[in-house]
């Protein structure tokens, strides 16, 4: 006779947004990480999520708005040496240099081996999950933005999103996201910054 391991309970570590904005570009330039000081318990958790509130890399137009942000592909790679395991693209900042700078992104962290929630280069990548396999189950990550919420879009042509797919990850996720910006006083870049100190307020 066989018999089928039970799945073992997953930690999942939830960040806010990060971005590569100063300070945290002069954090990189001197070549540290600005996530040193979570590093552990976003490397211990069997999965490490965060919003990556930001366009990467050097190409695309700025946008005619008042914060338009474009990090430097370092970000990427401090967030997996930090133990970030998906990137959610979901977030108003994404398209900040135009489809050309967001398409960048999108090489940037598939070549940083993140994985992307919430975005792609057609509807069907952009509602698809993040897999991660952990505990001997997977783990499904999908990302969204407030205009769902609003109606202003439409995620039901998503298979993920139907009955047949559990909506706790999803509601989890989003919610986490909002109140962590909430306790961190403001924007999570500034909680990003008072990490990159060894402040460990979120």
């Amino acid at each position: 006779t066989s018999t089928t391991a039970a799945p073992q309970a997953v930690t999942l570590a939830f960040g806010g947004d990060v971005y590569g904005q100063p300070p945290v570009r002069g954090v990189l330039d001197r070549g540290e990480n600005p996530l040193a000081a979570v590093a552990p318990l976003l490397s211990g958790a069997d999965v490490a999520i965060v919003n990556l509130e930001t366009a990467v890399g050097s190409t695309g137009e700025p946008r005619d708005k008042e914060f338009v942000f474009q990090a430097d592909p370092r970000l990427l790679a401090a967030l997996k040496d930090a133990g970030v395991d998906v990137v959610s693209l979901a977030n108003n900042h994404s398209f900040d240099h135009g489809l050309e700078g967001f398409l960048e992104t999108l090489d940037h962290v598939a070549a940083s081996g993140l994985l992307a929630a919430g975005g792609g280069r057609d509807a069907a990548e952009a509602y698809a999950p993040a897999i991660v396999a952990a505990g001997g189950s997977e783990v499904a990550i999908l990302g969204t933005h407030a205009l769902q919420l609003g109606g202003l879009i439409d995620l039901s042509k998503s298979f993920y999103v139907r009955p047949n797919f559990t909506w706790l990850s999803y509601i989890v996720g989003g919610f986490l996201f909002g109140v962590g910006m909430t306790l961190g006083s403001g924007c999570g870049s500034k909680t990003l910054v008072r990490l990159g100190g060894g402040s460990l307020k979120s």
